[in-house]
């Protein structure tokens, strides 16, 4: 059973490298594939590389890969818990990006702060959750398990001059295989959160938890309830007075939820620990 599943990973990471160079990043047709546009990556050899992770889910995954590579630890770029929709560069900040060799990122659509300069420099910032991808479907794709598995392929393919999908799934420390999937098979068996009941979230995005756990995602206005009754009304994005004293008056549970993990430490085990405690918090919401 263990070499099925193995042997289903491998299938699965050849599959995706292929079809992600079929259709990765840019909307242009003459797009570059992963290896063609950060070759200048493995020129790099008189120095350590340096690798620049905007938000502490995409540094955890990041961090993963380049501690087996034995590559520096990449620098977290956003050391705060602000929202990254209106975050602001600090010139230290704009520093970092610029001295970075490689930028990794969520999505243009969650750092709205480097659209521009991703847009610009597409051989430097790379989208681990890029909507017009295949697999990596979602700018906050790291809410899916599932999304966050599949992004550390490519963070290997750019990293890695000698990347090989039929290989790098038996290396010990890689990342994908051994913890995120672990991590995966685990949640699914989690019957009280794979419920079959329903969550209102504050934004759409966090249809990609509910949609991995088999949770009915209910849309919620803005300052109302929706007609059907949630079992969980779920905030993202801080208070909402109005739709917490609905909630009271209805005896709705709600929860607010830290989808950046900010409280947790910046290392590779941050993405883990941000996943356990989301899955805590909605498991208590939905009981």
């Amino acid at each position: 059973m263990t070499r099925l599943v193995s042997c289903f990973i491998t299938l699965a990471l050849v599959f995706f490298i292929n079809a992600a160079q079929a259709d990765v990043v840019h909307e242009v047709d003459d797009s570059p594939t992963l290896a063609e546009r950060f070759k200048h990556l493995q020129g790099i050899t008189d120095r350590p590389l340096k690798v620049v992770a905007t938000i502490k889910p995409v540094h955890s995954l990041v961090s993963n890969v380049v501690a087996d590579l034995k590559l520096p630890a990449p620098r977290l770029l956003m050391e705060s818990s602000i929202d990254p929709h209106h975050f602001s560069l600090k010139p230290s900040q704009a520093k970092i990006l610029e001295e970075a060799d490689i930028v990794f990122m969520a999505n243009p659509e969650v750092e709205v702060f480097l659209a521009e300069r991703a847009a610009k420099q597409p051989n430097k910032y790379y989208s681990l959750f890029n909507s017009h991808v295949k697999y990596a479907n979602g700018s906050h794709g790291w809410l899916s398990p599932y999304h966050a598995m599949m992004s550390v392929v490519p963070i290997y393919q750019i990293l890695a001059s000698d990347f090989d999908a039929v290989s790098y799934p038996k290396k010990e420390g890689f990342f994908a295989h051994k913890k995120l999937d672990s991590m995966r098979e685990r949640y699914l068996k989690d019957k009280k959160i794979n419920s079959g009941k329903s969550i209102a979230a504050d934004s759409h995005y966090f249809n990609l938890f509910n949609d991995f756990y088999g949770i009915e995602s209910l849309v919620l206005p803005h300052n109302s309830l929706p007609a059907k009754r949630p079992n969980c009304i779920v905030l993202t994005h801080g208070a909402n007075r109005r739709i917490e004293l609905l909630a009271k008056a209805k005896k709705i549970k709600l929860i607010k939820a830290d989808i950046l993990g900010s409280q947790y430490p910046a290392n590779s085990e941050q993405y883990p620990m941000l996943m356990n405690g989301l899955v805590q918090q909605i498991s208590d919401c939905l009981e």
